[in-house]
C-alpha cells in the first residue's frame, strides 16, 4: 500500500507542475457523455450488481486481505471526501457526481467489514479525518493541490482513479482470492474507469476552454 500512495503523490506533484489555470467562468454545464444521466446509470448498474454479493459464500479472509479491505475503505473515503471538498470550491457538476458514486463505492466497502467482521476504519470521521496517518497526509496534499485551480482540480480527480484502479489491480492480481472481494473488486474497477474516463474528458475540454 505505502507503495501506491507514493507512486501516487510522484505522478500528482509531476501533473500539476505542468498543468495551466483555467478561469472558473469559462465552464458551462452543457450535456456531455458524462451527463448526470450517464453517472446515475452508472451508480444505478453498481449499486445493483454489489446487491448480489450476498449471494456468494462466506468464507475466510487471510491477514493481507483483511488489510487490503481496510486501507480500501479509507482509500474510497479519501475519493469521496476530496471531491466533496473540490466541488464546493470549485463548483462543478463532475464532483457532485463523483462524489455520489465514491459513497456507493465506500457503502460497498463498509458491507464487506461488517460480513466479515471486522472493524471499520472509517467509524463515525467527518470528512478530511482518517485513521490512517498515510492516507491523512495524502488527503490534506491532495486538497490543497486541487484548490489551486480548476485543472488542478480536475488532476487531482484524475490521479485519485488512477490509483484506486493500481490498488484495485494489485489486489485482485496478488491478494484476494475470496469470492466476494473479488467480485466487490472487479465492479469498483469498472466505476473508477468510468470516473477516470471522466475526468480525462473534463481535462481535455478544459484545455480547450469549451466545457
Amino acid at each position: 500500500m505505502k507503495r501506491l500512495i507514493a507512486l501516487f503523490v510522484t505522478v500528482s506533484l509531476f501533473a500539476f507542475g505542468c498543468s495551466e489555470t483555467t478561469p472558473v467562468e469559462n465552464i458551462s454545464s452543457t450535456e456531455t457523455p458524462y451527463s448526470d444521466a450517464a453517472f446515475l446509470a452508472e451508480d444505478q448498474l453498481l449499486e445493483s450488481a454489489i446487491l448480489k454479493t450476498s449471494a456468494i459464500e462466506t468464507g475466510v479472509l487471510t491477514e493481507e486481505e483483511a488489510e487490503g479491505l481496510v486501507f480500501m475503505r479509507e482509500e474510497e473515503k479519501v475519493a469521496r471526501d476530496i471531491y466533496i471538498k473540490l466541488g464546493e470550491i470549485w463548483n462543478l457538476r463532475i464532483f457532485a457526481n463523483i462524489q455520489k458514486s465514491e459513497q456507493i463505492h465506500m457503502n460497498a466497502l463498509g458491507y464487506l467489514l461488517t460480513r466479515y467482521n471486522i472493524a471499520d476504519p472509517v467509524g463515525d470521521n467527518g470528512i478530511g479525518v482518517f485513521t490512517n496517518p498515510e492516507l491523512q497526509a495524502l488527503y490534506d496534499e491532495l486538497l490543497a493541490l486541487g484548490s489551486q485551480s480548476v485543472t488542478e482540480a480536475l488532476t487531482v480527480g484524475k490521479n485519485i482513479e488512477i490509483a484506486d484502479i493500481a490498488d484495485l489491480d494489485y489486489q485482485l492480481n496478488n491478494v484476494v482470492v475470496e469470492p466476494s472481494l473479488r467480485f466487490v473488486y472487479t465492479n469498483l474497477k469498472r466505476g473508477s474507469n468510468f470516473h477516470l474516463n471522466a475526468f480525462n474528458y473534463y481535462l481535455q475540454q478544459t484545455s480547450e476552454s469549451t466545457f
